[in-house]
């Protein structure tokens, strides 16, 4: 059962992005956001899940958390600065051996669109290792702001979309 899932789930990754028109849905997914971030992700600003009020750190869930996904998604504000970020974050140690085969197939469609974004020539691109030594894709607009980091530990995969005003 595991096999037949995993294969339906690669057939559909793989041929849901055969043309330029039609992307996997976590790709579809991250255009929405990346659309998104110049209002400060308001159609996905969903219930508040807590403030830390000496931080000044605001956190929401977002409105769009897919059922059944192997991914979380958050919205977090920054009082004093007012700056959203909008996260989707893998929990790799949490996945199954089928799931983490799934995970690989949608790192490299990240990629690939991160590299694809790059090469429009509207946004410039580069990796380097964090002080926490995670791996960081990050992606940045003409004018320096930040537009998207992908970090990645081994332990989690997470996606950090800069809203209204970067970071």
């Amino acid at each position: 059962m595991n096999k037949l899932l995993l294969t339906l789930a690669l057939c559909f990754f793989g041929t849901a992005s055969v043309s330029a028109q039609e992307a996997a849905p976590v790709i579809t997914e991250l255009r929405a956001v990346l659309a998104d971030a110049g209002t400060g992700f308001q159609s996905y600003l969903g219930e508040l899940i807590e403030t830390d009020s000496a931080s000044g750190v605001i956190y929401y869930k977002s409105r769009h958390n897919p059922q059944a996904s192997i991914s979380a998604h958050y919205l977090i504000e920054n009082n004093k600065t007012k700056h959203r970020f909008y996260l989707i974050r893998y929990d790799i140690k949490a996945l199954d051996e089928m799931q983490l085969r799934i995970m690989t197939v949608m790192t490299q469609k990240y990629m690939d669109e991160l590299n694809a974004m790059v090469k429009t020539t509207r946004f410039d691109g580069r990796d380097y290792k964090n002080e926490e030594g995670a791996n960081v894709t990050e992606l940045k607009d003409k004018s320096g702001q930040n537009i998207l980091d992908y970090q990645s530990d081994g332990e989690q995969q997470t996606i950090i979309v800069y809203g209204t005003g970067g970071h």
